[in-house]
Order: structure tokens, then C-alpha cells, then sequence
């Protein structure tokens, strides 16, 4: 019998699961979104912490991509309404089995950056070794270059009856402004439309919360690149994430946004869904 077979631990050859990606390319200039959640969901057992999907649109406009990801199953995470919304030909996918990194919605794939030739998602399976050595070289190379922060921030709504995002960094409750959903007629619809802001922001005091809130952020968030924080995740709550919170999400994503220091992304975790104050 061949030695090589004899010295195998038959005990050590176990199952080890650490991640799955999927891409796919449509030659046909078909939707992909829905192909690559099979494939994910093909791939659950390898992970099962997280799971994202981004795609991109190959004859559309430079720079432009749709992507989705949140903690949980493949099946938690995207319903048909979300796999609708995500329009391009190309994309990829990523289920996650952590090895290193905490379990939280900042670390789920695949990452979507902007770079000098375009726009590029990532997903991968594996470590970088020298982490720390790569990320201090690349701040000492762009940070401050041009005034412009490395921080990347989201900025969140969401409703209390659902839970507080897990991976909020910072969580204001909002629920202090006038409802909207006491009012017939605004009741379903959403703070992204104007009669909502509109009768959020009446009297005087979300216009007041806004600008000590952005006080606030002027002075914690440089706190945070201090620490070495690259991705802040500020979460604004009501009732049901329909109306109030979409409202100052929005205001404060645009707050932000002027001052042209941050990278930032606005997302509304349950502005969709029925009911809700």
C-alpha cells in the first residue's frame, strides 16, 4: 500500500466552509440579480452570516451600480421586490463565513468603491495577511490629500417595531416629531416625498434637531478617524421607519453630502413595508 495513503489522517479531512461567491455576466444584456441569488443560495452552507449582491448595468451610465446586502440568509435578506430592483447584466454575489472581522452589516459583501476607471464590486474568500501594513500605507498616500476623509458613512433609517439595526454606531429616536401617520391621506406614503417632510418638519423643532445633531456629528465623527474608524453607521428610528426617520435620514444624508468630506450612502431599511407609525 502506497505510504502516502497510510500516513493520511482520515480524521483531520473535515469540512471547512469559509465563504461563496458567484458572478455572472449576461452576454444578452439580461437582469442577473435573480441568476446570482440562486447561485448564493446554492451556496448558503458556506456561509451563513451575511450575504450581498451587487450588479451593474455594462450599456448604461459609467460609474453606476445597485447593490443590496444585509445579515442573515439569502432567503431573510432578499425578497422579489429587492432582486427586482437590482438592474444590470453583470454583478456578484458573496455568502459570509467569517474568519476574521466582527459579524456585522459593515463587513458584508460584496463592496462596491469608486476608483479612477470607473466604478468595482469585490467579493472575496479569504485574509490579506498584511492588512495592517496595506491600510497604513494607503492612508499615508491619500488621507488629507485633498481634504477629503477616508471615512465611509451610511446613514439609515428604520423603524423601532423592527429592531435597531445591529450594526449601528450611532441610533437617534426621532419619534418626538409629528406623526404623519395620523393623517389619512399621507399615511402610505413615505418620507421621501414632499408633503410628508413637509408635515414632519412643521413647527420649528426637526429643523432644531438637525442642526444639533449635525453639531454632534462634526464632532464625534473626526473622533472616530482618530481611533482608526474607517465606517460609521448612524441609524435614525421611528415607529415604523415609514415617515419621520426617512425624513431626517434624508436631510441628514444631505447634510453630509455638502460638505463634500465623507463618502456616503443613504439606505432605508423599512420604508417598504406595511404598517408602521
Amino acid at each position: 500500500m502506497n505510504q502516502n495513503l497510510m500516513d493520511f489522517d482520515i480524521g483531520a479531512d473535515k469540512l471547512r466552509e469559509e465563504c461563496g461567491v458567484f458572478g455572472m455576466y449576461d452576454f444578452d444584456g439580461n437582469d442577473v440579480a435573480r441568476t446570482i441569488y440562486y447561485g448564493l443560495f446554492a451556496l448558503q452552507h458556506r456561509g451563513q452570516e451575511s450575504c450581498g449582491i451587487a450588479v451593474s448595468d455594462t450599456e448604461g451610465p459609467k460609474g453606476k451600480a445597485a447593490v443590496h446586502k444585509g445579515m442573515g440568509l439569502c432567503n431573510e435578506v432578499f425578497t422579489p421586490e429587492v432582486l427586482e430592483g437590482l438592474r444590470g447584466n453583470i454583478g456578484v454575489g458573496h455568502v459570509r463565513y467569517s474568519t476574521a472581522g466582527s459579524s456585522t452589516r459593515e463587513n458584508a459583501q460584496p463592496l462596491v468603491l469608486n476608483y479612477v476607471k470607473g466604478i468595482l464590486g469585490l467579493a472575496h474568500n479569504g485574509n490579506l495577511v498584511n492588512a495592517p501594513e496595506l491600510r497604513h500605507e494607503l492612508e499615508n498616500l491619500y488621507r488629507g490629500n485633498d481634504g477629503h476623509s477616508s471615512m465611509f458613512i451610511t446613514v439609515l433609517s428604520f423603524g423601532f417595531k423592527y429592531g435597531i439595526p445591529a450594526d449601528a454606531d450611532l441610533v437617534f429616536d426621532v419619534r418626538f416629531l409629528p406623526n404623519p401617520y395620523y393623517v389619512e391621506e399621507l399615511r402610505f406614503h413615505t418620507g421621501t416625498e414632499k408633503a410628508v417632510q413637509d408635515y414632519v418638519m412643521q413647527g420649528g423643532t426637526g429643523e432644531e434637531f438637525l442642526k444639533k445633531l449635525n453639531d454632534l456629528l462634526e464632532f464625534v465623527i473626526p473622533k472616530y478617524e482618530q481611533e482608526g474608524k474607517t465606517q460609521l453607521v448612524i441609524a435614525i428610528g421611528c415607529t415604523g421607519g415609514r415617515h419621520r426617520s426617512v425624513t431626517i435620514a434624508g436631510e441628514v444624508f444631505k447634510r453630509l453630502t455638502e460638505s463634500g468630506r465623507y463618502e456616503i450612502r443613504l439606505e432605508h431599511r423599512d420604508a417598504g413595508k406595511d404598517g408602521g407609525k
